[in-house]
């Protein structure tokens, strides 16, 4: 069984005392937003930004795994026949599925939740971690974005594939109320 380097800690809230605690438990702290890394810059605390596991041109990525989650969706979502979300979305001839995917695209929380999955996936595969934890990140995201990556070990195609399409329940356990405790996975 092979080791994987220290746990990840993704930081988005004001508490730097929080990233200081983590960085002491040896732990890489990921900034997850601007105002994240003012904060830890301001207060002498080595961090990694999120965007920088994002390449080049750290918008692309983002803006193409909503758009290629959100074009697939109607295709990959199946009721309890077997019908897609695409075919349902007839009237006589006609797909209406395209309303339906620009009302997804603009108008819920898919996309922000798309991009946020996107950005934990690079991140792991940037900085190949054990264990994931986190400060005022979204708990029930980052509890599935675990457990894809477990099962994938890091593998985005996989993690998707687990995570965004038939998530069927986390790998791993979130304790505490968001304040930095620890995502554990199982071995495998």
């Amino acid at each position: 069984m092979s080791s994987l380097a220290e746990p990840l800690f993704f930081f988005d809230g004001s508490e730097v005392e929080a990233a200081r605690a983590a960085r002491e438990r040896g732990e890489r702290v990921v900034a997850f937003s601007e105002s994240a890394a003012r904060r830890l810059a301001d207060a002498s605390i080595p961090f990694l930004r999120s965007v920088d596991a994002l390449g080049d041109d750290p918008e692309m990525p983002l803006y193409r795994a909503a758009a290629d989650w959100t074009q697939g969706f109607g295709t990959k979502a199946v009721d309890a026949r077997g019908q897609t979300l695409k075919d349902a979305l007839r009237y006589r001839d006609t797909t209406l599925w395209w309303w339906a995917e620009l009302y997804l695209h603009h108008n819920t929380e898919a996309v922000r939740r798309v991009r946020f999955l996107e950005t934990v996936a690079r991140a792991v595969e940037a900085w190949p971690t054990s264990a994931i934890r986190r400060n005022h990140v979204d708990r029930a995201i980052l509890r599935g974005s675990w457990s894809g990556l477990q099962a994938g070990r890091g593998t985005k195609s996989r993690f998707f594939a687990r995570t965004v399409g038939a998530h069927r329940g986390p790998a791993g356990s979130v304790e505490g109320r968001g304040h930095g405790h620890k995502e554990r996975g199982r071995e495998g």
